[in-house]
């Protein structure tokens, strides 16, 4: 009877040890996992069934002016300040939690960011909450929002230039131009109307040379 005591001691001090290890290597696996996600763009979250904040974490919190689970405990609508549930954040959460995945650009205090959501499940595949991820594309945007800017100055720039039309009749003597009035006008004032050409006169060599010859 001693030994099979011993035995059972040993055993059980055994699957302690094992218990003890595994977590472990839990608490170092989300050590490292949280590190790695402050150190990268993006916000890493979960909520549950309200849908209220449980976990929130991710580098891009700074741009949000906050901390790690700053935010635990504060419901979607507390947070984008809204009852609104068409809110495009609010409304993917409540989408997850019916079982659909979501993807979804938003910008919120200045930060652009592409989110993507899932449904959060128990270990008897339940839905408990949604699991989200999103990245700050805020510089992407601005830059993609930029081109957009100057490609509509160029359009608006192009619409308002005016065509010179197919054939220009031009004094072959003093270089003036007829225009569609039959009045003839300088040069630089029939280009300057009808393009964003603009003028700084002087003098070519060949014309200094005959100015100097009289």
């Amino acid at each position: 009877m001693g030994r099979i005591r011993e035995s059972r001691e040993d055993l059980l001090a055994e699957v302690e040890e094992l218990r003890r290890r595994n977590a472990e290597l839990r608490a170092g696996y989300e050590t490292g996992l949280r590190m790695l996600l402050e150190q990268l763009p993006v916000v890493f979250w979960t909520t549950d069934l309200e849908p209220r904040c449980t976990s929130c974490l991710g580098g891009a919190l700074k741009q949000l002016g906050l901390d790690a689970n700053q935010v635990v405990g504060t419901s979607l609508y507390e947070y984008y300040g809204t009852e609104d549930a068409e809110v495009p954040p609010i409304q993917a959460h409540h989408r997850a939690l019916r079982g659909a995945s979501q993807s979804y650009e938003f910008t919120f205090q200045g930060v652009t960011a592409e989110c993507h959501v899932e449904p959060l499940f128990d270990d008897d595949h339940e839905i408990v909450g949604v699991i989200g991820i999103g990245l700050d594309v805020t510089q992407r945007a601005r830059a993609e929002a930029d081109r957009e800017r100057l490609l509509g100055e160029l359009r608006e720039a192009l619409a308002s230039r005016r065509p010179l039309g197919e054939i220009v009749k031009i004094c072959a003597h003093c270089k003036c131009i007829q225009d569609a009035d039959g009045h003839w006008i300088l040069l630089e004032r029939f280009l300057g109307e009808r393009t964003d050409a603009r003028f700084n006169h002087g003098l070519c060599p060949s014309c200094v040379h005959a100015s100097h010859s009289f």
